[in-house]
């Protein structure tokens, strides 16, 4: 299957896009008419179906944007795993007072924490 790439730049109106496989142009209104303005050009001028070859859009702006809209997704992902390992961190700590031989009272001293919150970490019930 061929490949085409679509690099696409917005001036005051419209979107350009060059085909550099083929040495053309063509362009769109909005950006998400980008992909059927250059695969139509393909076809054309190759004589193919619209769906017989792989085309790739790149724009420099959107590219970044999406980068970090990645990076993003990786942060949240990240954050969930420190969070979710904050929490057992914290019920091991509080059922590790309870087994040397702290009260319910005193873990929640210790800790700065209500003794209700201790029973929620240990999973006992004060």
């Amino acid at each position: 299957m061929d490949t085409y790439t679509a690099e696409a730049t917005h001036d005051s109106q419209f979107w350009s896009i060059y085909v550099p496989e083929l040495d053309r142009h063509t362009q769109a209104e909005k950006y998400r008419e980008i992909e059927e303005a250059a695969r139509s050009l393909v076809a054309i001028l190759r004589d193919v179906d619209e769906d017989s070859f792989t085309l790739t859009v790149h724009n420099r702006d959107v590219d970044a944007a999406l980068n970090d809209w990645h990076q993003a997704e990786q942060l949240d992902a990240d954050a969930r795993k420190s969070m979710t390992a904050a929490a057992n961190r914290r019920r091991e700590v509080a059922r590790t007072l309870k087994a040397h031989g702290l009260s319910g009272e005193d873990a929640a001293a210790v800790l700065g924490v209500s003794r209700s919150r201790i029973s929620q970490l240990t999973g006992a019930n004060q």
